[in-house]
């Protein structure tokens, strides 16, 4: 089986490097939009040179020292916020800070919190939503995350060898065009959604079962 090429910008489960960037960047990202949104009708704030204090100082004696003084472990994210007069466009005060202490993700994958250390992948309780990744047999994988005492969680894999979607719940599979056939959703949608190849791999395995076999599965 030929292995699916990992999309852009996705990282493996293990990938402390780029998951502690992945953190920076992305508070970074947000903070600026936030701070840049604030305004009055004759003023706004300019978020500019926003960056993660240099971190490469943090060593396993900063690591050890938080976690025995119960402490969190983190870099301070500074920047420069400017007060602008929208009007003019001049900038009427400015101000060097901390904008936020953003969690440092240790090269065990972990995030030191209160002394603790949690591990960054495998959270207490993973919030509700759609993760998706790359498996290491190379098959594509979403799983489906509900709110808790919501639903049921579940995964949908595609086999690139086949070019098919499976639905995952428990130990269970269904084929995923079945199911979605039968609750509504028009071949058109899934021939644009697909690409017509895979669509016609898929609507090939359909049995009409598959939405019975769905319902039993959620159904005591």
């Amino acid at each position: 089986m030929q292995k699916a090429t990992p999309p852009k910008n996705t990282r493996a489960f293990f990938d402390p490097v780029n998951l502690r960037h992945a953190v920076f960047q992305t508070a970074t990202d947000a903070f600026k939009k936030k701070l840049d949104a604030i305004e009055t009708q004759d003023f706004k704030l300019q978020a500019r040179n926003l960056k993660v204090d240099p971190f490469e100082h943090i060593s396993t004696t900063h690591k050890k020292k938080a976690v025995l003084e119960k402490k969190d472990l983190t870099v301070p994210l500074k920047g420069t916020i400017d007060l602008v007069h929208k009007a003019s466009g001049k900038v009427l005060e400015s101000k060097h800070t901390t904008i936020a202490h953003l969690p440092y993700i240790t090269n065990h994958n972990t995030a030191i919190y209160n002394g603790s250390e949690y591990e960054s992948v495998n959270q207490q309780r993973l919030l509700p939503g759609i993760y998706s990744r790359i498996r290491q047999d190379g098959i594509p994988e979403a799983h489906i995350n509900p709110e808790a005492r919501t639903g049921q969680s579940a995964r949908i894999l595609f086999l690139p060898d086949q070019q098919v979607f499976i639905l995952m719940i428990k130990n269970s599979q269904i084929k995923l065009y079945g199911i979605l056939k039968d609750l509504g959703i028009s071949d058109g949608a899934m021939k644009t959604a697909w690409g017509e190849k895979i669509f016609n791999a898929n609507r090939m395995t359909y049995t009409g079962s598959e939405i019975d076999k769905l319902y039993s599965l959620l159904v005591r």
